[in-house]
């Protein structure tokens, strides 16, 4: 009896058959997974594009506020105290009254300062002394100001570093353009620098002695070098 011969070219189409049904489950696969892949880049990209204009708003309006106090600090304009005499329950002429009162306003909840706080006359000039530190005392159109270093109201910008870290913990780093991670690796340095000088300045204010001035031109510098670049990353962005 004669065995039956076997058919190879039916052999040879069911093998390429086979290869291309699992070629094109593997391209498939692959495809879907390239296209969840841009989908998640895409999500990412409008994210840091976000959180970019809004930062770079909030670094603008922080810079600008903190120019002006640093100036008036250097000045010695920066006013510690602004107020209509009428409203005042005591005699600012009274050394010993205004001295109470700067306490109470300026001082009550600071370590920044160490008794005895005291008012030197000078002629018709006064002055607030605290530690090594002088303010003028000012009295003219019916109000009180005393300007010095005291009772500074620290604006830190708010920013945010969010797309960063989603974009570390998605692995989509690796698929950004190697300028844009390059910025964004040094705004991510930038961020923690400015985080840690901006405790540093609240602990000055709030806690420890220290100066206030140096810690917020610290700040001030920080700030225009975060705006320096995330207006960078916003300009690759919209390349």
């Amino acid at each position: 009896m004669d065995k039956p011969k076997l058919n190879f070219r039916h052999l040879a189409i069911e093998a390429l058959l086979i290869v291309f049904t699992v070629s094109l489950a593997l391209a498939l696969s692959e495809w879907r997974s390239q296209v969840k892949k841009d989908q998640l880049v895409g999500r990412v990209k409008i994210s840091l594009k976000s959180e970019t204009i809004e930062n770079i708003e909030n670094l603008k309006k922080a810079i600008s506020y903190h120019e002006k106090l640093i100036a008036n600090l250097r000045s010695g304009t920066h006013i510690m105290i602004s107020a209509s005499i009428d409203e005042l329950p005591f005699d600012p002429l009274k050394n010993h009254e205004l001295v109470s009162f700067v306490k109470s306003q300026v001082y009550a909840n600071s370590a920044t300062y160490t008794d005895p706080i005291e008012i030197i006359q000078d002629g018709q000039a006064r002055y607030l002394r605290t530690d090594d530190q002088l303010s003028t005392i000012v009295i003219e159109n019916d109000s009180l100001f005393v300007f010095g270093t005291g009772n500074i109201i620290l604006r830190s910008a708010q920013i945010s570093n969010n797309s960063w870290l989603i974009a570390q913990a998605t692995n989509v780093l690796i698929e950004l353009d190697y300028e844009l991670i390059s910025l964004l690796g040094s705004i991510n340095s930038q961020f923690e620098d400015f985080e840690s000088t901006t405790e540093m300045a609240l602990n000055i204010l709030y806690g420890n002695a220290g100066e206030i001035q140096s810690a917020l031109e610290d700040m001030y510098s920080l700030e225009k070098k975060l705006l320096k670049s995330y207006e960078s990353v916003l300009a690759k962005l919209n390349s």
